[in-house]
C-alpha cells in the first residue's frame, strides 16, 4: 500500500514547505532514510502534527514537534487521543495507557516519548476517547465472553489520571457510570459527542445535543443527552464502523454510508442535505455513477469539516470544506456535493484529520 495526503501543511505536517496540499501526494519523510517506500500508517493526525507508523515499528511525528522513535514494547496500539498539538496518548492490546513526554524531543536517545502512565495493578482498559470540549470516556477490557460493558466518564483528562493512578479513592470516581449489554468495538468523540459502537452492531451516542450531532432524539421518553442511547435511524442495520469529528459523525452499514450533525457553526458554508434533518434523522450518502443506481462504500472518515468515503471498487468521494486543501481537489473552497477525486486509483481505506485527509491506495 501506498500512502497519499492533503490537507493543512502550515506546520510542516505533511511535507516540508509550508504552503498547503490541494492534490494527493505522499507525505515528506526525508528524515526517515528508506521509509518511502515502505508501507505507513496513521496513528493520530491533529491541527499541527501528522503521527505515523511504519511497519519497521517506528513512530514518525510531523509538524510542530517533529520526533521519531521506537513505538511502545507492544504489538500494537490503538485508541489514540490528543488535542490541536498532537498525540496525548494511547492504549495497548493488554490495556494500558501509554502518555507522550511534554517534550519528546528531548527525550533520551534510548527512551520511548511514550510512556506508561501506571502499570501497578492499573485497571486493563478497552477503549479510550478525549472529546474536544476535554471530558474522556473510557471502556474496560472484558473477557471474550463477557456480555456487560461498563463505560465511565471524567471531566477531565487530569480527572482521570487522578483516579487511574489510585482508583481505591471514591473522592477520585468517575463522574458518570454507564453499564450497556455487548461488547465494545469502537469508542470515540468528536467536539462533544461520544459514539459508541457494539459487537452486535448497535451505536450509542451521548453528549451535547446540539447541532444534531446525537443522531438521536431527547425528548419525552427518549434517553437523556448525558446518557448513552441508541441511535434508532441504524436500528436492524449492522454497523460496521463508525467515524466523527467537529460536529459531524457518520456510520458505515453493510456498504451503505450515513452521515448526520454539522459542519462547524464559525463556518459560512454548510452541507445543505445534514440542515434538512430532523433531530432523530440520519442522511444517506447517495452517489449515482456510470449507470449504476449507488455507490457501496468500504470505509469512511470524517474531518472538522469534512467526510471522504472510499467505494467497493476504489474511487474516493469527498464533501465538506476545502479550505485547506483536505478534499484534494484544487482551489475550490468548498463542495456541498459529492466529488469524486479522479486522481487517486485503486484506493483502499481512509482517515481525516481536522484539516486533512489521508487515503492509501494499492500500490501495485
Amino acid at each position: 500500500m501506498k500512502l497519499l495526503a492533503a490537507g493543512s501543511n502550515s506546520h510542516h505536517q505533511l511535507n516540508d514547505s509550508t504552503t498547503d496540499v490541494r492534490s494527493f501526494e505522499r507525505p515528506a519523510l526525508e528524515s526517515e532514510p528508506g521509509l518511502e517506500n515502505i508501507d505507513i500508517g496513521l496513528l493520530y493526525a491533529s491541527w499541527s502534527t501528522t503521527t505515523l507508523v511504519s511497519q519497521t515499528t517506528k513512530l514518525i511525528n510531523l509538524g510542530h514537534r517533529p520526533w521519531s522513535t521506537p513505538h511502545p514494547p507492544t504489538e500494537k496500539v490503538h485508541s489514540p487521543f490528543g488535542d490541536h498539538n498532537g498525540l496525548i496518548g494511547c492504549l495497548d492490546t493488554e490495556g494500558r495507557i501509554w502518555f507522550l513526554h511534554t517534550n519528546p524531543r528531548n527525550a533520551s536517545a534510548r527512551q520511548s516519548p511514550l510512556t506508561l502512565l501506571n502499570d501497578d495493578d492499573a485497571p486493563k482498559l478497552g477503549f479510550f476517547a478525549l472529546a474536544d470540549n476535554g471530558k474522556v470516556a473510557l471502556s474496560f477490557k472484558q473477557a471474550p465472553n463477557g456480555q456487560l460493558a461498563h463505560i465511565v466518564e471524567f471531566a477531565t483528562l487530569e480527572a482521570f489520571k487522578q483516579w487511574y493512578l489510585d482508583p481505591s479513592d471514591s473522592v477520585k470516581a468517575p463522574a458518570a457510570h454507564h453499564m450497556l449489554p455487548g461488547q465494545p468495538v469502537q469508542l470515540i468523540a468528536n467536539a462533544a459527542t461520544f459514539l459508541l459502537l457494539m459487537a452486535g452492531g448497535e451505536v450509542y451516542s451521548w453528549g451535547d445535543p446540539r447541532y444534531r450531532t446525537l443522531g438521536r432524539s431527547i425528548v419525552g421518553e427518549a434517553v437523556p443527552a448525558d446518557k448513552p442511547g441508541v441511535i434508532n435511524a441504524l436500528g436492524g442495520m449492522k454497523v460496521d464502523k463508525i467515524a466523527c469529528c467537529g460536529w459531524l459523525s457518520a456510520a458505515l452499514c453493510d456498504q451503505a454510508l450515513y452521515i448526520w450533525g454539522s459542519t462547524l457553526p464559525s463556518k459560512d458554508n454548510e452541507i445543505k442535505a445534514l440542515t434538512e434533518l430532523g433531530p432523530d434523522e440520519l442522511e444517506l450518502v447517495d452517489v449515482p455513477s456510470d449507470g449504476v443506481e449507488s455507490v457501496d462504500f468500504i470505509d469512511v472518515s470524517v474531518g472538522d469539516n469534512h467526510v471522504a468515503a472510499v467505494s467497493a471498487n476504489g474511487r474516493l468521494f469527498l464533501i465538506g470544506d476545502n479550505t485547506y486543501g483536505q478534499l484534494g481537489i484544487g482551489e475550490q473552497v468548498f463542495s456541498d456535493d459529492w466529488v469524486e477525486v479522479l486522481s487517486v486509483e485503486s484506493a483502499l481505506r481512509v482517515q481525516c484529520g481536522p484539516q486533512s485527509t489521508f487515503v492509501w491506495v494499492n500500490a501495485d
